[in-house]
């Protein structure tokens, strides 16, 4: 019997009259052979991770000896929010590996390896893990978890919350959940030409926060998780608000310069210039080669499917645009930083540097179309 719920994948591999000090021992010598690293180690199981990298899909694997055999389990360790049945792949993986190796070895030769570990058993923890389907509450909470912001993974559920409540805020106020009127994202700081340049230059960061409309909020927030997930763990924390705030910007300048008087609202050109650093480190060696390719696509196809999307009517694609080439930027100006990421002189230097450039010539144009 096996059980599917994404992003993880369970099986029960029954004990079948081997003793279970054997098959303890069959599943430390499984992840050694499949390469993959030991992080925990408890009376009951075994805590397991795989290494491919970075920004490849990786798995935390759960071992739990219980009820006559022992619960399998694959979840995904973060940067995709579905596993495409990877997980059952690991869980193959490791069955196929168990079964072959019950008939490598000798009952003694088992019985022989199980107390050689015994001491390493008995000072982990007492449990790893109750293995069984996920309570509600369980579910819950992993649904919940992108919005928690923990190390590596601070600085985007933060701005998660902050779109969140800022939307929740004007539904409370009375604006439209699924069409906001004019006046009123206007209201709330969206980005219009004859405000923004007379004076209302906040709005070029305001309106980053304000959406238009419930789905136009869901969406921009999954592609916002998809690539903090990805891309935070790697710039770290002043570096992904820095570039966050600084492309979202430009794309609001872009946006007032293309579009002037079109009221324009979303965190889509931040998020497209989120996608811009990624592109951009995504053809240096920063990203594992093995990586490279496969992210490269994938990433690739989104920024070309939405630029191409962003050219109905509706749609500001000028924000985009903007977003995604001082995206690129900052990600070249990141780079010697992330080369020598215990260098916190070049962190800074880039983040300063990437601020003077975005403002200064974001406010070269501003100061022109005021004029004009």
């Amino acid at each position: 019997m096996a059980t599917s719920s994404a992003p993880l994948y369970r099986e029960f591999y029954p004990l079948n009259e081997l003793p279970y000090e054997h098959l303890f021992v069959l599943a430390l010598e499984a992840l050694a052979l499949l390469k993959w690293k030991v992080t925990n180690l408890g009376t009951n199981g075994v805590v397991a991770s795989t290494h491919n990298g970075l920004f490849a899909w990786n798995a935390e694997i759960k071992i739990v000896l219980e009820n006559g055999g022992a619960v399998l389990q694959s979840t995904s360790a973060g940067g995709e929010l579905v596993d495409e049945e990877k997980n059952k792949k690991v869980v193959t993986r490791l069955t196929e590996t168990l079964t072959a190796l019950r008939q490598k070895y000798t009952p003694d030769e088992l019985t022989g390896k199980y107390y050689a570990l015994r001491n390493d058993i008995y000072t982990g923890r007492a449990r790893v893990l109750t293995a069984g389907t996920l309570t509600g509450r369980e579910q819950l909470n992993d649904i919940l978890s992108i919005f928690k912001p923990t190390h590596g993974y601070f600085i985007t559920p933060i701005l998660l919350n902050l779109n969140i409540i800022v939307f929740l805020l004007m539904a409370m106020a009375g604006v439209n959940v699924m069409t906001p009127e004019s006046v009123d994202l206007l209201h709330w700081g969206a980005n219009f030409g004859p405000l923004t340049l007379a004076g209302e230059w906040w709005r070029l960061v305001t309106c980053c926060f304000v959406h238009i409309g419930l789905m136009h909020l869901l969406m921009n927030m999954y592609a916002l998780a998809f690539i903090g997930l990805l891309l935070e763990p790697k710039l770290g924390k002043s570096r992904f608000l820095a570039a966050y705030l600084l492309t979202g910007i430009a794309g609001s300048m872009v946006s007032t310069y293309s579009h002037g008087h079109t009221i324009s609202a979303g965190a889509s050109g931040a998020i497209f210039g989120m996608y811009g650093v990624f592109l951009a480190l995504l053809t240096t060696p920063i990203i594992e080669k093995a990586s490279r390719k496969k992210l490269l696509l994938s990433i690739g196809f989104f920024v070309v499917y939405n630029l191409l999307n962003g050219f109905k009517p509706g749609i500001d694609n000028a924000a985009h645009i903007g977003g995604l080439l001082s995206g690129i930027a900052a990600g070249y100006v990141f780079l010697p930083g992330l080369k020598q990421p215990r260098n916190s002189k070049l962190k800074l230097a880039a983040i300063a540097i990437l601020s003077v450039l975005i403002i200064s010539v974001s406010a070269a144009v501003y100061f022109k179309l005021s004029a004009g």
